[in-house]
């Protein structure tokens, strides 16, 4: 007899614009402006928000919208440090203009090989991209069949993207995710096989991307 295949939708939810302006923040724990906040709210515009529970990053600026979310829909909430936004080192905290304009040829390398030239002190890549595939691996395999939302930051969701798309990581910096973006996934597992598809990508009520991922000067300008 053959069973029929096991499938995990999740909803991937980037947080909204943070306090602080255009900058690195990575790691750094900033919170909402109000603006972000209501880029979020926006956001459950484009989805059907019927879930089973919710997965954040812990650093506020996911965190504040996702247990909001846990406490109206009465949805069991899950914070996973696991899950944060890759660190860019010795950049977070610093305007994106000032290093572009101090550090240029050390952005450069990053955006064409985050894997080979990470940020100084920064985290690279693979090393980013394998902290977040394995933890979100473990959750879907926990959580099989279930419907949920994941509240988390832009690389993050990047990283996820990729993965689903078998994409290499030289390729991160060319997918557009900008505050409040929702996409949705799923993770389709049978006898023989666990594989990706991706539903729908880039749903958002605002455009400006941050957090340093994008790199035209045009992308960048808030």
């Amino acid at each position: 007899m053959t069973m029929q295949p096991i499938i995990t939708t999740i909803d991937l939810l980037r947080h909204g614009e943070c306090e602080g302006g255009h900058c690195y923040r990575g790691s750094l724990d900033v919170a909402l402006t109000d603006n972000g906040k209501r880029q979020m709210e926006n956001s459950l515009d484009f989805i059907n928000p019927i879930w089973d529970r919710v997965i954040s990053s812990p650093l506020i600026r996911c965190a504040y919208f996702a247990e909001k979310i846990s406490q109206q829909q009465k949805l069991p909430l899950l914070l996973e440090s696991k899950l944060q936004e890759i660190s860019f080192g010795s950049w977070e905290g610093q305007s994106v203009k000032k290093v572009w304009e101090t550090q240029k040829e050390a952005v450069d390398a990053w955006v064409v090989d985050p894997v080979r030239s990470p940020p100084p002190m920064g985290e690279a890549a693979d090393h980013f991209a394998s902290r977040v595939t394995s933890a979100f691996s473990a959750l879907v395999e926990q959580y099989r069949g279930e419907h949920f939302l994941f509240v988390s930051h832009g690389g993050v969701i990047r990283v996820l993207l990729a993965h689903c798309l078998e994409m290499p990581l030289t390729a991160l910096n060319r997918i557009d995710v900008p505050y409040g973006c929702v996409s949705q996934i799923q993770v389709i597992a049978d006898q023989e096989k666990t594989y990706y598809r991706l539903l729908s990508h880039n749903l958002s009520s605002g455009r400006m991307s941050s957090d340093g991922w994008l790199f035209s000067k045009q992308a960048n300008d808030e």
